[in-house]
């Protein structure tokens, strides 16, 4: 989603503002409106703990801010068929004397019967897996890689309730045994120790796994040369074991401009 500040003065956004109750959705599936899922409510607890550590923004005049929001976290999208979707967000909540409503253009989404019949992928078999579809990049390029988190339990997993298994995703990423330097944006998150936070569900199955994308090169210094280890580790403070779980270890190359590379991730040799 992108809110864009079509006013003359600025905006002061709280940060996250998916999490404070802002956004409103309205889904409907073939023209009929669908009612939350089962896992919304543990959606919806989640955004009341997590808002707070968002960093404030401010949107000047004509700019704008993006964010994403997996809305199958709320809604059952899994059904063959036509979702209208339209979003509309309370400008100022608190002070009704100032607050408007705006509303997006509707967003058609369309699952086909062979879609909705694809069997579910059985993914990696460990908890947290690291992997990428392309592990070489050239100086400058954006390094983006993909976190898996599986619940490998027999009990459905309630990842964001805060009551229960607050998880924390932290990354290692280094070059030989020197650690790749921190990005001021990673320095400047307000708790350290929980830098990243990129799983968004509310709840897993059992077998049940969920990838998300994270920008490495948004948090560490990855724009010179070599040969870069990225590992991720998950802390779970109210886990009853294995507090710590480590995923495997990626090897990222970073190559000068110019140099070609072959599909398979390795520059090409002359």
């Amino acid at each position: 989603m992108t809110l864009t500040n079509t006013s003359e003065e600025t905006i002061n956004d709280p940060g996250c503002p998916e999490f404070h109750g802002f956004y409103h959705f309205t889904v409907k599936l073939d023209g009929v409106p669908m009612q939350e899922s089962k896992k919304a409510a543990g959606r919806h607890r989640w955004e009341a703990a997590y808002a707070g550590r968002c960093l404030p923004e401010q949107i000047k005049p004509g700019g704008s801010t993006t964010f994403w929001y997996d809305i199958d976290t709320i809604y059952d999208m899994s059904q063959a068929g036509t979702y209208d979707i339209i979003v509309s967000r309370d400008t100022d909540p608190k002070d009704p004397s100032k607050n408007t409503t705006i509303t997006s253009a509707p967003l058609v989404i369309v699952v086909t019967k062979e879609e909705a019949n694809i069997p579910k992928p059985t993914g990696p078999t460990e908890p947290l897996t690291l992997a990428a579809a392309n592990t070489t990049f050239h100086v400058g390029e954006p390094v983006n890689i993909t976190l898996i988190r599986k619940n490998t339990s027999e009990k459905v997993m309630d990842l964001q309730n805060p009551n229960n298994t607050m998880e924390w995703y932290d990354f290692d990423v280094s070059v030989g045994s020197v650690p790749a330097p921190e990005i001021e944006l990673l320095k400047g998150y307000k708790d350290p120790s929980a830098s990243f936070h990129v799983f968004q569900r509310c709840a897993l199955d059992p077998g049940e796994l969920y990838s998300s994308g994270v920008m490495l090169s948004d948090y560490y210094d990855m724009s010179k040369p070599g040969v870069y280890q990225v590992s991720a580790r998950m802390k779970c403070t109210q886990c009853d074991s294995e507090p710590v779980i480590k995923s495997n270890t990626l090897t990222i190359t970073v190559i000068p401009r110019g140099t070609p590379s072959s599909g398979n991730g390795h520059a090409v040799s002359k």
